[in-house]
């Protein structure tokens, strides 16, 4: 069912409107540890599961903190029978010696459209989140904005364009820039309080990699 999903097609990007993240994106069922001296894949005897999230869920973004001792990813719904509803990835982190897994930035969501998040040091991630109190998506105009006009009236020959998705109309650009735009915050794993929703870096807008 995850290929047959609806996608918007803006300026050459493919994205999950649901998930403000890019569409047909692969996934983990689950992680875990193993010493460095380990053959993989492993044994279940010398693997050290990563637990704690929603059972189930799908996972993306996995990263490892400088200095070793945590690891971060992401999670999201599947959207199938009986699974909770489909919404923007919500970040997690795990003690890489326990194993045991907990959210971060409270209800704060990510908008991976773009970007997702990184370490900026041992103890810190930057991450890009959903605009807070961000509203519906814009409305498709109930009558075009104005005529599409083509002349060729010169005869000149032109090659057509080869760039996908290109932005057809202001309706296009505004969509684009909608789920384009996220926040930036800062979290310290260890310092903030469990429910942090993180400190504002930097206002709403598009930030791209």
């Amino acid at each position: 069912f995850e290929i047959s999903r609806p996608e918007l097609k803006l300026a050459g990007v493919r994205i999950d409107a649901e998930q403000w993240s890019r569409s047909r994106m692969s996934y983990y069922t689950g992680l875990s540890i193993v010493s460095a001296d380990t053959i993989v894949p492993a044994s279940p005897e010398d693997t050290h599961p990563i637990t704690g999230y929603p059972e189930g869920s799908w996972l993306n973004y996995v990263s490892w903190s400088p200095n070793g001792k945590h690891i971060t990813f992401t999670t999201r719904s599947p959207g199938g029978t009986g699974d909770p509803p489909r919404g923007p990835l919500q970040l997690w982190i795990a003690d890489a010696t326990t194993g045991k897994a907990r959210p971060l930035l409270g209800n704060r969501r990510l908008n991976t459209v773009f970007s997702s998040y990184e370490w900026i040091d041992d103890n810190t991630i930057v991450a890009a989140v959903l605009p807070e109190g961000v509203s519906s998506p814009p409305a498709k105009p109930p009558v075009p904005l104005g005529p599409k006009i083509q002349d060729n009236s010169n005869g000149k020959k032109s090659q057509n364009r080869t760039w996908t998705d290109l932005l057809k109309d202001e309706y296009d650009g505004d969509v684009f820039e909608y789920y384009g735009a996220s926040e930036l915050v800062t979290v310290n794993v260890n310092e903030d309080a469990e429910g942090h929703e993180g400190t504002p870096l930097a206002p709403p807008r598009m930030y791209t990699e």
